[in-house]
């Protein structure tokens, strides 16, 4: 895909040194948030939830773009409760070098 250059009118301001320092903005239409947002989902195990399938849907419309500013900021916020809430009721998952130590500190007292 091609990539979308340029500011929201793809225009510089004239006489701004950080415009003339920074090149045009370069932006490429992936599914990032989605893709995020899929493992984010099958980290947590919520993938097959209602709020696992709004959350992606919501992911997907931000991907796509098209929509006007103030609705791609509410569904971005809207998107951040929901994985937030998600994480939440996640179970634990157990930190691998944490695991280690304690299976290294058990040999220890046994031997």
């Amino acid at each position: 895909m091609q990539p979308v250059r340029g500011g929201p009118a793809g225009q510089r301001s004239e006489g701004s040194q950080r415009d003339s320092l920074v090149g045009p903005v370069v932006v490429t239409r992936r599914k990032t948030v989605l893709a995020a947002t899929r493992a984010e989902l099958v980290t947590l195990g919520k993938l097959t939830t209602p709020s696992g399938a709004a959350a992606l849907v919501l992911a997907e419309r931000l991907d796509a773009g098209g929509d006007p500013g103030s609705a791609m900021a509410a569904m971005a916020k809207e998107l951040r409760a929901t994985m937030t809430e998600l994480g939440r009721h996640a179970p634990a998952v157990a930190d691998p070098v944490d695991e280690l130590r304690k299976r290294r500190e058990e040999r220890r007292r046994h031997g």
